[in-house]
């Protein structure tokens, strides 16, 4: 598996990392377990999607759009979250950018960093307690 999922203490976050080759797939199945465990997923204030070590980010506009059209029914359980992700390679930043627009009735609160550091002091700055 090319990313782990890891909560906060106080499990009203979620931090997900992904490293090497990065797929659709991935995303979409990780968007369908937060529908799944809809109790924890409801405890869930924030975000950080951590990028920074994806080499191959596999997706199209039509996975873009449909991975939107996921995030959509799961802000119906976290509908006021903070989603900060960290893409410092510029054609990951232009493909998350893209789907921020797809995903834009989510309600989310959502930037893109280029380094964690930045986007998690972001997430305090919103009132999360982010874990480093």
């Amino acid at each position: 598996m090319p990313y782990t999922v890891t909560f906060s203490a106080d499990g009203t976050g979620f931090l997900f990392t992904a490293s090497g080759l990065l797929e659709a797939d991935d995303l979409l199945m990780e968007a369908r377990r937060r529908q799944q465990d809809s109790s924890r997923t409801r405890q869930l204030r924030y975000a950080l999607i951590d990028l920074a070590a994806v080499t191959e980010f596999r997706v199209s506009t039509r996975d873009l759009r449909h991975l939107a059209a996921e995030n959509r029914q799961t802000a119906a359980l976290m509908p006021a979250a903070h989603v900060a992700f960290v893409a410092p390679a510029i054609h990951i930043y232009g493909l998350v950018r893209m789907w921020e627009v797809f995903a834009e009735q989510t309600g989310w609160v959502m930037e893109v960093f280029r380094d964690r550091a930045t986007a998690a002091e972001w997430l305090r700055r919103q009132g999360s307690a982010v874990e480093d």
